[in-house]
């Protein structure tokens, strides 16, 4: 396969991942802006190796992509550093309220949640599902990290940022990257973040605690964003630490 097919093959898969129902070969080859006949075979080459699967000519994501992307997720560093501080955060910050705790990592354009833990106080229909995304600019959890990120880095994902956003931004660095959801996806589904920053500064993923009845704590001084900033700075430490021993024994060896 040409790289020009293997890019295209990506334009498809990004299509349908990001489409709220099936998907025709000619809806998919308007999307993409090539030939329907092009999208037709590729369709069938990503259909034969399980990435997408159809039914009444219509396509979606198939069960293939949920290996990939969970072979994807076990391999994640940050995930696996961060996994027993949001269990243990979720324990003494959540044990009796009715929250939900999310791990975020930017991809693209978009913070996605890629991990959570919840208190059995916490309403199922409160809940993110897994692989949710939300704009990073539109997002407390995408804010956060946005904050430690260089003008130039935010202007080749975003263009050039409003000032209203700057200012936010530059605030949120000064709090150590703590920022706040007041139920800006949700009515009265709040929530308290904090960027994941390494020792090298950056921001390379994003804890929040969300769910109802936390507008009494949606200020940086509250117990929640002192417990959420100092389990994010935990996770940084300590993954920073996990990234040095792995670069000395790829040295050694």
């Amino acid at each position: 396969m040409s790289n020009q097919s293997v890019a295209r093959a990506c334009q498809l898969l990004s299509a349908l991942e990001e489409a709220t129902s099936p998907l025709t070969t000619a809806e998919l080859a308007a999307i993409a802006e090539f030939d329907r006949t092009v999208a037709h075979r590729l369709l069938r080459a990503l259909h034969e190796a399980g990435l997408v699967e159809t039914s009444g000519g219509r396509y979606r994501l198939g069960s293939g992509s949920v290996a990939l992307a969970n072979a994807y997720l076990d391999r994640l560093d940050v995930r696996n550093v961060a996994l027993p501080f949001i269990v243990n955060l979720s324990a003494t910050a959540c044990a009796d309220k009715p929250w939900v705790v999310y791990l975020s990592i930017p991809v693209a354009e978009a913070a996605i949640t890629i991990d959570r833990i919840w208190s059995n106080a916490a309403p199922l229909d409160t809940f993110l599902g897994i692989g949710t995304a939300f704009k990073l600019e539109q997002s407390a959890a995408g804010r956060s990290m946005l904050a430690f990120w260089s003008p130039e880095r935010r202007k080749a994902l975003l263009g050039e940022a409003e000032p209203d956003l700057v200012a936010r931004l530059d605030r949120i660095k000064d709090d150590g990257g703590i920022e706040f959801n007041h139920g800006e996806h949700q009515r009265g589904i709040c929530g308290v973040a904090a960027a994941v920053v390494t020792t090298h500064g950056d921001a390379v993923a994003s804890i929040i605690v969300s769910g109802p009845l936390l507008e009494d704590q949606l200020h940086v001084n509250s117990t929640l964003a002192v417990q959420v900033h100092r389990t994010a700075e935990s996770i940084g430490r300590t993954l920073t630490h996990a990234t040095q021993r792995e670069t000395r024994r790829g040295s050694v060896s």
